[in-house]
C-alpha cells in the first residue's frame, strides 16, 4: 500500500429505510484484482455480509469471495468518490482466526485506519400525538404506541500499523491511546482543541491523519 492521506467524509444521521440506499441496492463502476493477479472491470455491486462482490461485465455477472480477492475499488456512484478495499485475515479480540474480511481503507500511512460498513436500526415510539376536537378545534393529546424503526449505515473502525499488526477500535477514548502510543501528550490536546469524538468515523480518520505526521 502506498502512502495516502484520504478522509473519507460520511453522513452518519439514521434515516429511514425508504430514504435511503444501502451497499446492496447499488452498483458502482470499478475494478477488481484477484488473488491470482487477474484484473476485471465494470460495474460492481458489494456486500460485506457474504464477504463477496458481483462483476457484471457486459450481461455477464460473475461473483466473487474474499478468498478469492486481493483488493476491489469503485467509484462512488453521486459522489465520484475513490474508494478502495483490501481482503484482508482477520483476527478477533479472543484470538480465533476467521475468514478474509473485506476492509475499506480510510487513512493510509504508517498508522492505517480501516472499516466495515453494517446496517444497523434503532426503534422508537412516537409516544403521544396531537388530534383535533370536532367541536371546538383545538389540538389534543391521546396516547399511541406506534413505533418506527429506522435503518442506517453504522461503521466498524480497526486500525492496521506499519507491522501489519491489526486492532479493533472500541470506541473508548483510554483505549485509543493504546493504539496511538506516540505523541500522546499533542494528541491529547488535538481532540481537545479540535473537539473530536473518538466513536465518529470521520474524527477518528483526522486524528490518524495527524498521527501519522508525528510519526
Amino acid at each position: 500500500m502506498k502512502p495516502i492521506f484520504l478522509i473519507l467524509l460520511m453522513c452518519l444521521v439514521p434515516l429511514e429505510l425508504m430514504a435511503q440506499e444501502f451497499p446492496g441496492d447499488q452498483w458502482h463502476q470499478g475494478e477488481a484484482i484477484l488473488k491470482d493477479k487477474t484484473s476485471i472491470s465494470g460495474m460492481i455491486n458489494y456486500d460485506l455480509e457474504r464477504e463477496a462482490i458481483i462483476v457484471k461485465v457486459g450481461e455477464r455477472m460473475e461473483t466473487y469471495s474474499a478468498h478469492l480477492v486481493m483488493q476491489f475499488s469503485i467509484i462512488q456512484e453521486g459522489d465520484e468518490r475513490l474508494r478502495r478495499f483490501y481482503s484482508l485475515p482477520y483476527v478477533s479480540q479472543k484470538g480465533y482466526k476467521t475468514i478474509p474480511r473485506f476492509f475499506e481503507v480510510i487513512i493510509e500511512g504508517k498508522m492505517t485506519l480501516m472499516a466495515r460498513e453494517f446496517i444497523d436500526q434503532i426503534t422508537t415510539g412516537s409516544g403521544r400525538r396531537s388530534t383535533y376536537n370536532r367541536y371546538n378545534n383545538y389540538p389534543m393529546s391521546s396516547p399511541t404506541n406506534q413505533m418506527y424503526t429506522r435503518r442506517f449505515l453504522s461503521y466498524k473502525m480497526f486500525f492496521l500499523d506499519h507491522t501489519g499488526k491489526m486492532t479493533d477500535h472500541t470506541g473508548r477514548k483510554k483505549d485509543i491511546y493504546n493504539v496511538l502510543t506516540e505523541s500522546t501528550h499533542e494528541l491529547k490536546k488535538y481532540v481537545k482543541t479540535n473537539r473530536l469524538k473518538i466513536d465518529n468515523l470521520v474524527d477518528v480518520a483526522k486524528l490518524v491523519a495527524h498521527y501519522n505526521t508525528l510519526i
